[in-house]
C-alpha cells in the first residue's frame, strides 16, 4: 500500500461505516506491512489519550492511525501524513445513532431512550451533541468541543483542511465506489469486505422529524454535498463495470466467509 505520505490516517467519523473500513485498512496493511507496532487504532474517543500517552519512539514507528479521533491528530506522528476519511448523509447518521443508542445497553442514551419513550429529535438535541449535530463538520475542523467558533466557521475550516490535508473522502451512501476509487488512490488489493457492526432494530421516523434534523445538521449536509462533489462526481463506464464486477465477486466472498 502507498500514498504520497509516509504515514496514512484513517479519521474514523462515528456511526459513517467506519467498523467495516477500520477493518479493511488494518488487512490491506498487514499485507504489506506485519510489523505490529507499524499500526495504532484509537478504538473511541475518549481512548485517544492512549496515543498521547506513547513515547516518542513508538510514535515514530507509526505508519497507518485508525480510529475515533479529530483533524489534527497527525501533529502526534513523524514525517508528512495524509487523510482519508468517509462521511454520511447526516441525517440517516442521525437516525442510525439513534437507532443504535435504543438498541444496545452498552450505549450511553439507551437508559433515557426507553425510560422516557425518547424520539429522535430529542435524542439528537440531548444526546448528540458536538459529536452528531453538524459532528463531521466539527470533527474535520478538528477544534473540539471547547472552542468558541460557530458552526458555520468550523464548516469553513474543515473545507480547508480536506483541501490540504485529506487524500480522499468517500461517502457511505456510494460504499462500493468509494472503495474501488480508496483501491485506486492507496494501491490496494481489491479490498473484499463483510459488514460489521450493523444494528438491526430499525425504527420508522416520521418526516416531520426528518425535517427538524435537517436544520439540525445543515453544515454536515453542506460538506456531505461538497464531498461527493469533489471525490465521487468523476467515473464512466469503465468504473461502472468494474462496480458491478466487485459487488458480485464480494457477494461470493461474503457468502464463503
Amino acid at each position: 500500500m502507498e500514498s504520497l505520505a509516509p504515514n496514512l490516517i484513517f479519521l474514523h467519523i462515528p456511526k459513517a461505516g467506519g467498523s467495516t473500513l477500520r477493518k479493511i485498512f488494518l488487512d490491506q496493511h498487514h499485507r504489506v506491512n506485519p510489523d505490529p507496532e507499524s499500526f495504532f487504532v484509537v478504538n473511541r474517543t475518549r481512548d485517544s489519550q492512549n496515543l498521547y500517552a506513547l513515547s516518542q519512539e513508538r510514535k515514530e514507528k507509526i505508519k497507518l492511525l485508525i480510529g475515533h479521533f479529530g483533524f489534527g491528530v497527525h501533529e502526534e506522528l513523524k514525517g508528512a501524513s495524509q487523510y482519508v476519511t468517509m462521511l454520511r448523509n447526516p441525517i440517516t447518521r442521525v437516525v442510525s445513532a439513534y437507532n443504535y443508542s435504543k438498541s444496545f445497553e452498552r450505549a450511553d442514551a439507551f437508559e433515557a431512550i426507553r425510560a422516557s419513550n425518547m424520539d429522535v429529535v430529542e435524542f439528537a438535541q440531548h444526546y448528540g451533541g458536538s459529536w452528531l449535530i453538524n459532528g463531521q463538520t466539527r470533527i474535520l475542523a478538528g477544534l473540539g468541543d471547547n472552542t468558541s467558533l460557530s458552526d458555520k466557521e468550523l464548516y469553513t475550516i474543515a473545507l480547508q483542511n480536506i483541501k490540504d490535508h485529506f487524500i480522499y473522502v468517500g461517502a457511505l451512501e456510494s460504499f462500493d465506489r468509494s472503495l474501488l476509487q480508496l483501491k485506486k488512490v492507496l494501491n490496494w488489493s481489491t479490498p473484499y469486505y463483510t459488514i460489521q457492526n450493523k444494528t438491526l432494530e430499525k425504527t420508522s421516523i416520521k418526516p416531520s422529524s426528518l425535517q427538524k434534523i435537517q436544520a439540525l445538521v445543515k453544515y454536515d449536509m453542506n460538506l456531505y454535498l461538497h464531498c461527493n462533489q469533489c471525490f465521487l462526481s468523476k467515473g464512466g463506464v469503465r468504473e461502472r463495470y468494474a462496480l458491478s464486477k466487485f459487488k458480485l465477486l464480494n457477494k461470493v466472498y461474503g457468502i464463503t466467509r
